[in-house]
């Protein structure tokens, strides 16, 4: 069969699912990075959950019942939505080819082709150097396993996969030719039937050139991964009941973990800014921290900065005297920000919405 592609130019998508509409303005739970990680190791790493003598939930050592599935895969999926803020859909349908480069810098440059996002439009984010590494591992260790497993089984030689014989980045964007045909194809173009069936060449053979992929080596479905935060809230909320915690047990969405992004950069943004222009005014002023909403903003893909400050300001202004850095990896990514973000602005203010 051929594959069809679609001039992104004058289509508007239509992605995962979803109608391309502006972002809704809307006010939803977040959780602080400590919260995320207790989370995050109940669900994915057979951690058992306990509650303190205050009623507070607390890690209680490793749980001997567990028995996760993918769980790295599903784990470093996680950590992307968290640290990068990006959605469920969009990352579910990223390829290998289409994840940055090895980078000296605390964070790397990723592009979103306008073929995966909410939008339709792409953009350019930061990727901290923590996930860039999560990334890597997975792709090392249970990806590499998972081929190996489809290679022996013979799945990457049916009919329907398409071979990227050539592929090149210009200007940031992927571009690759399919079946040795000599025109290139832009990664705004792929949509998510044409991702799922192409192959890209490596050392050790052929391969799915979807990142995410199952046990047996294929690519993992785009409505079992948005699945994924789903299924771990639930363990989550089955073994905090176990432990007998008596109050309402959060329950973390994919909007949670977006949401919970935003004001976790925000507030490190603020603090940056406060540190370099001095103590901030009795009256919150927002013009004062116009470069973080707009850094957020972009980070997000809303359409205006209006947009991302209606639904955070608020928000911003009732938090920022919280520690949110006691966590040994958000703290990482503070001090990131701090050492980075005169490299990191000034290349948001001189980028379109359109990139």
């Amino acid at each position: 069969p051929s594959l069809k592609f679609k001039d992104s130019s004058t289509t508007r998508a239509k992605v995962g699912g979803w109608r391309s509409k502006n972002a809704r303005i809307r006010r939803v739970d977040w959780i602080e990075p400590e919260t995320f990680r207790l989370w995050s190791n109940v669900a994915f790493r057979g951690y058992a959950v306990a509650t303190s003598g205050d009623n507070k939930l607390i890690g209680a050592g490793e749980d001997s019942s567990f028995r996760g599935r993918n769980t790295q895969r599903n784990a470093t999926f996680v950590e992307t939505l968290y640290f990068c803020g990006t959605r469920e859909g969009e990352t579910s349908l990223l390829l290998a080819l289409e994840l940055p480069e090895k980078s000296a810098s605390a964070f790397a440059e990723i592009r979103l082709p306008s073929s995966i996002t909410k939008s339709g439009r792409s953009r350019t984010i930061v990727m901290p150097w923590l996930v860039h590494g999560l990334l890597q591992r997975y792709v090392q260790q249970d990806r590499r396993r998972a081929v190996s497993l489809g290679r022996r089984h013979g799945s990457y030689s049916d009919v329907r996969w398409h071979r990227i014989t050539n592929h090149r980045v210009k200007r940031g964007q992927l571009e690759i030719q399919i079946d040795g045909r000599r025109n290139w194809v832009n990664h705004d173009q792929l949509f998510e039937p044409a991702r799922r069936w192409l192959l890209a060449e490596t050392k050790d053979g052929w391969e799915p050139a979807m990142l995410w992929l199952t046990e047996s080596g294929l690519p993992a479905d785009q409505h079992n991964m948005t699945k994924v935060i789903q299924r771990a809230t639930q363990r989550w909320h089955r073994a905090c009941k176990t432990a007998g915690f008596a109050r309402s047990v959060p329950y973390p969405t994919a909007k949670t973990l977006r949401y919970s992004f935003a004001l976790n950069w925000l507030i490190a943004w603020h603090k940056v800014i406060d540190e370099e222009t001095g103590s901030p005014p009795a009256a919150y002023s927002p013009s004062r921290y116009e470069d973080a909403y707009t850094a957020v903003q972009w980070q997000l893909g809303h359409r205006d900065l209006q947009t991302t400050m209606d639904a955070y300001l608020l928000a911003v202004k009732d938090l920022r005297g919280i520690n949110i850095f006691r966590e040994a990896t958000f703290k990482s990514v503070y001090e990131s920000l701090h050492s980075r973000h005169e490299s990191i602005l000034p290349g948001l203010e001189h980028r379109g919405l359109n990139d």
